[in-house]
């Protein structure tokens, strides 16, 4: 069976869009996995601590210095997040693309920075934005019945 040079580029073309629409979806998926645990580490650390938060306002610490304590650390762990994202991409990048390269031969690894740098605001908003919400949601209750919850 003869197969034209058009027809060869044409199912190469569909492999290849094949392969990015995997992967693409692959990497949404880790993504989202990722965004999932940060948001459930944030407020798995803020929960577990209100009666600390409590106890912290009792002997006079104010409800803004509590809010603005609760968003740098929120902001820490974004950065944190970030940058070992980052330093990760970096070090398993290569050895990744270079696994690839053998298996594929049409693969051709280079490392982008643009992937993180669009996790950024996204982090950063979460670590501003969850602090702020688990914050009022404690502040619907008095300093005393936070610190008689047990919970």
């Amino acid at each position: 069976m003869y197969e034209s040079k058009a027809t060869a580029r044409s199912e190469f073309a569909q492999f290849r869009q094949m392969f990015l629409l995997i992967g693409g979806i692959l990497c949404a998926i880790i993504g989202l996995v990722g965004l999932l645990n940060f948001f459930n580490a944030m407020m798995t650390g803020i929960l577990s601590r209100r009666r600390e938060f409590a106890v912290l306002q009792a002997v006079g610490m104010t409800n803004r210095q509590l809010k603005t304590m609760l968003i740098y650390e929120g902001l820490f762990y974004a950065m944190s997040s970030v940058a070992a994202a980052f330093i990760l991409s970096l070090a398993v990048g290569p050895l990744a693309g270079k696994m690839l390269g053998s298996m594929f031969w049409f693969f051709e690894y280079r490392f982008t920075i643009l992937p993180v740098l669009l996790t950024i605001p996204v982090f950063l908003l979460l670590g501003w934005l969850i602090p702020c919400m688990m914050y009022d949601n404690a502040a619907k209750c008095s300093v005393v019945e936070q610190l008689r919850d047990t919970q």
